[in-house]
């Protein structure tokens, strides 16, 4: 065999014996699963600060290996700046012609709260564990705005009347109309299934006409939006038990909270209160 073949044929080889560990490692990787917590409570071995925010679970191959899903996350921050911005506008036709709106666009986040997160990592490391946000099966998000609750599917639309007065009516997730009174119309992003819990939510909304001084209040005041606009996605996640695969469903609630400003500025997080500095802790503030 000249020397040309015989090289051609250790490449061959090489290529093999990598594409088969490859092969190895992978089948490895995703036979790994997090244990249940009846099996083996991960929580068990951090703090109640940390039990508090997160739901932990141990690898069923590698017992170094914690897998976390936030409970908390809030408005995804980049920069230290919250990820919201809202413009006011004009209807230019329709049922509200001449009369001012606003449209706001921004980021949900499990991992939002920052410093949760760094005294995860700080603690895990003191115990010699490393950190993976978990994989979710499946995933459904209920956005609660008003008191109405719209389903995974995250769009939402009003039907007015325009009998007398411009009667709104918006079509919650059990299929009920209910008087709106905020929002005009809602587009949200919900989380993939088969993806990590770390998936963030974008959000665009539109407001009914005349209600600017909901939205200049809660940020002039750093109001909590809860009666405004919230979030919460359940993530099913696939688990071992005994050696066979269950499922378990944990939830992470996302709100919008600590964002200071005015409409058509830049908004800004309060530093001064020790809840809103959770969600600048990696930029140092």
């Amino acid at each position: 065999m000249n020397q040309n073949l015989s090289k051609q044929f250790s490449f061959i080889r090489l290529l093999n014996i990598t594409a088969i560990s490859a092969s190895v490692l992978l089948s490895t990787y995703l036979s790994a699963k997090p244990l249940i917590p009846d099996e083996q409570n991960a929580a068990n071995n951090f703090s109640q600060a940390i039990k508090d925010k997160f739901y932990l679970f141990t690898d069923s191959l590698d017992n170094t290996l914690i897998w976390f899903v936030s409970k908390n996350g809030g408005i995804e921050a980049r920069g230290g700046a919250p990820s919201l911005s809202i413009s006011k506008h004009t209807w230019s036709s329709g049922l509200f012609t001449g009369q001012s709106y606003l449209k706001i666009n921004g980021i949900l986040s499990p991992l939002a709260k920052a410093k949760d997160m760094q005294l995860l990592k700080s603690e895990a490391h003191q115990l010699g564990f490393s950190l993976l946000p978990a994989y979710a099966k499946k995933t459904r998000t209920i956005y609660k705005i008003g008191n109405i609750e719209i389903d995974n599917h995250g769009t939402a639309n009003v039907v007015c009347n325009s009998s007398t007065e411009p009667d709104c009516q918006m079509r919650d997730r059990f299929g009920n109309y209910i008087d709106a009174s905020i929002y005009y119309s809602l587009k949200a992003f919900s989380p993939k299934d088969g993806a990590s819990t770390s998936q963030s939510l974008p959000f665009t909304a539109t407001t009914l006409p005349s209600i600017d001084n909901l939205f200049s209040s809660a940020l002039a005041h750093t109001k909590n939006w809860n009666q405004l606009f919230t979030a919460s996605t359940q993530w099913t996640i696939e688990v071992l038990h005994q050696g066979s695969a269950e499922t378990i469903t944990v939830e992470t609630t996302m709100e919008i909270e600590c964002v200071n400003g005015s409409i058509t500025l830049p908004l800004w997080f309060l530093n001064t209160n020790e809840k809103c500095r959770e969600y600048m802790e990696l930029w140092g503030n």
